[in-house]
């Protein structure tokens, strides 16, 4: 995670400030925010050469995809394609990146970001994201504009950018939980990474130490349309493929039917509630927004199993149990799931107790 300010910032990269810059323009633009009962993210792709402000390099071919420019008899081992600045609908002080690109060994790509708090403003120095990284702001920032470094190690591969994702939001003050006691309790019974038919993540993890837990809805999928292993290959496929990011970004998630999939390592950084950094994500299927659907007695006794073994497993008092929405500004995980969280945390603390 990386923290800045407008004025004052730790670069890998430095290039000139620039004093103005052109927003995207709808008309020409393939950007798109996508709302949700979570928060909204920007999805940029297929790409046209409006949307860059500059590049070098590249090509983009008729499905809106860039690569790095490979002649017949020539080949530049480097280029980068320089996107317009995108004025953000509501300033936010959080993001998450997600780049969805080639992943052969003789390539790389270094995401580049740069921020303004308004127009008036110059933007900060450039930073080197990762390509699932999140940045936290020192104030609430309008514009951000990205640049993608793309790069053949061995003259042989060719790196393409098929899409980019910017999650953005506010941060929300949140205090910290109080210390638990370790004591050993079951896990319920889990569909494991191989036998729901998980995609290989890309690349490796980054670790953490568990000290909070999150508990999120879909909204969509909902339960209704949930069909077990396949509704679950579905958010991985979005998460890597629509979102950018290395793999599905929950740790655990849980059917109706109470059948509990593993997702990411639970020593791994998710990618649910930035900044990530030691929340476990688990993520009830259903849309639990008022008045639409009811969490079912078989989902909710696995919720509750699940949040005891993990609490009492790292130490975690029931007061590190919280929903998604403690911390950003969205719905999730519903009204319905966030009212049952005092009881559910209630029937943790029950069965922590019963073993002390």
């Amino acid at each position: 995670m990386i923290r800045f300010s407008r004025l004052v910032l730790a670069s890998v990269l430095t290039f000139p400030l620039i004093a103005a810059s052109t927003a995207f323009s709808p008309a020409l633009s393939r950007v798109e925010v996508i709302e949700s009962d979570h928060e909204p993210f920007l999805r940029m792709g297929p790409f046209s050469p409006e949307m860059l402000e500059d590049s070098e390099q590249i090509d983009i071919n008729a499905s809106g995809v860039i690569s790095l420019r490979r002649g017949p008899e020539s080949y530049s081992p480097t280029g980068f394609a320089q996107f317009r600045a995108i004025v953000l609908d509501e300033p936010a002080t959080s993001f998450q990146f997600g780049v969805a690109a080639s992943e052969d060994r003789g390539i790389d790509h270094l995401l580049m970001v740069r921020v303004r708090t308004n127009d008036r403003t110059d933007f900060s120095n450039w930073v080197r994201v990762a390509k699932e990284g999140e940045v936290q702001t020192l104030e609430p920032i309008q514009e951000i504009q990205v640049k993608v470094i793309l790069k053949s190690l061995n003259g042989r591969h060719t790196p393409w950018l098929r899409g980019l994702s910017i999650g953005y939001g506010t941060d929300r003050n949140v205090s910290e939980p109080e210390a638990g006691e370790t004591v050993n309790l079951p896990r319920p019974n889990l569909i494991t990474r191989s036998a729901w038919g998980a995609r290989i993540a890309h690349g490796s993890y980054d670790s953490h130490q568990v000290v909070k837990l999150i508990v999120h809805h879909t909204f969509e999928p909902r339960a209704s349309s949930y069909s077990g292993s396949s509704t679950i290959k579905g958010i991985q496929n979005f998460h890597m493929d629509s979102r950018g990011w290395s793999d599905i970004g929950y740790h655990y998630l849980v059917g109706p039917d109470g059948m509990l999939f593993e997702g990411r390592p639970e020593n791994a950084i998710g990618a649910h509630c930035p900044p990530n950094t030691g929340k476990l994500g688990i993520c009830v299927i259903g849309n639990f927004d008022s008045g639409e659907e009811r969490l079912t007695p078989a989902a909710l006794e696995t919720l509750h199993q699940l949040l005891a073994h993990l609490a009492g497993k790292y130490g975690i008092s029931v007061s590190g149990i919280y929903g998604h929405r403690d911390f950003r500004s969205t719905g999730c995980p519903g009204d319905v799931l966030y009212a049952r969280l005092p009881s559910i945390r209630e029937e943790v603390s029950r069965r922590l107790a019963g073993l002390r």
